[in-house]
């Protein structure tokens, strides 16, 4: 998730706009405001339509803390075939939330739209948005690694990250040990994101675009793109253990079709609730003693482990560690405070 909106203070006529994850002036709560519509509070002001009419162009801010007009009611509009995404409709008329100059970026004021130019919201409550933390991963980028794919929380070591070729396009998927194209090096992008690079290509997420199922492959050798940028999120109390989280919509490396892991299966973009765990492991790193266990393990076969690696390592339905850096997972609503996220505009489908 890029954008998510943001009270630009706690003043009568502030503008609601939207700010990167980091912001602050974030949480908002809903009044039921009778009809199926809603009234929407930043601490002690409701958000409305600065003019009390139908008309596009208004700007969006908050004003009274009583909620009695129906300026400041609005209705969501579920989108078929995306959870927790809806339009927001203001009782006015047919006017809807949007962008000034429908434009996404940080900053850009919230305003009223015709239908042409709706925005799509996602609403997610507060214990269910899996922020990026300053509690990362740092790489030594002048290694290799392999990335194993981790089912349940033991790494049976039977998968990992396998590049189809070193060409443009060629797909990431899953691969046995035995599979060749498997050593990628990271590069450091700042702010605790990486690019991960084979042979002359970055991984690349398809067609540049916020979809879930997107899959990923190799694009170019040019890592400034948000797109092919990663941040390796910590599984707590799993070693060298990760979520791994795209910059360009928030999602995370999965697999294609949310399906059960089996060689050649693509890798792509998921939500969080099917996000893998990953095992990273150097390419230098000493194999495993034979006759070694690590805790909860089940036995080891009598050959010893390839070297090094990064290997996918997929949680169990309902094994999310608790923790800050958790991805959400989907619990029975409950009245709660809540978060409302821009994943894209209409034209494009939302991240999460």
């Amino acid at each position: 998730m890029n954008y998510r909106r943001n009270a630009n203070g706690l003043n009568k006529e502030d503008h609601i706009h939207l700010d990167v994850p980091s912001g602050g002036n974030c949480v908002m709560t809903f009044k039921d405001g009778g009809s199926g519509y809603y009234g929407i509070r930043f601490e002690s002001r409701y958000i409305d339509t600065s003019e009390d009419d139908s008309s596009t162009g208004q700007w969006i801010h908050q004003w009274s803390e009583d909620l009695s007009r129906d300026n400041q009611k609005f209705k969501f509009i579920p989108v078929e075939g995306e959870p927790d995404t809806y339009y927001i409709q203001s009782k006015k008329g047919n006017i809807y939330v949007g962008l000034k100059d429908n434009k996404a970026a940080q900053h850009t004021p919230l305003k009223t739209v015709d239908s042409n130019h709706k925005c799509k919201w996602v609403v997610v409550p507060t214990d269910r948005v899996p922020f990026p933390t300053d509690k990362s991963e740092t790489f030594d980028t002048s290694k290799q690694y392999y990335l194993w794919l981790k089912e349940g929380d033991t790494c049976t070591y039977d998968y990992r990250w396998n590049a189809n070729g070193t060409g443009w396009k060629d797909e990431i998927h899953l691969d046995i040990p035995a599979g060749a194209n498997c050593k990628f090096t990271f590069k450091d992008m700042g702010n605790n994101y990486y690019a991960i690079r084979f042979d002359k290509r970055y991984v690349d997420m398809k067609d540049n675009l916020q979809q879930l199922g997107r899959i990923l492959w190799q694009w170019e050798d040019d890592p400034n793109q948000a797109n092919r940028n990663f941040r390796f999120i910590p599984v707590e109390g799993e070693p060298n253990t990760y979520y791994i989280q795209i910059k360009r919509n928030g999602l995370y490396v999965g697999l294609e079709g949310f399906q059960a892991a089996e060689r050649y299966r693509n890798l792509a973009c998921v939500d969080a609730d099917h996000a893998c765990k990953w095992e990273v492991i150097s390419t230098d790193m000493t194999q495993l003693e034979s006759n070694a266990k690590l805790p909860g393990a089940r036995e080891r076969p009598a050959q010893p482990y390839p070297r090094g690696g990064l290997r996918l390592r997929r949680r169990q339905q309902g094994a999310l560690p608790d923790g800050p850096n958790r991805p959400m997972r989907r619990e029975a609503r409950r009245p709660c405070k809540n978060r409302l996220y821009l994943p894209g505009l209409a034209a494009e489908r939302r991240g999460l």
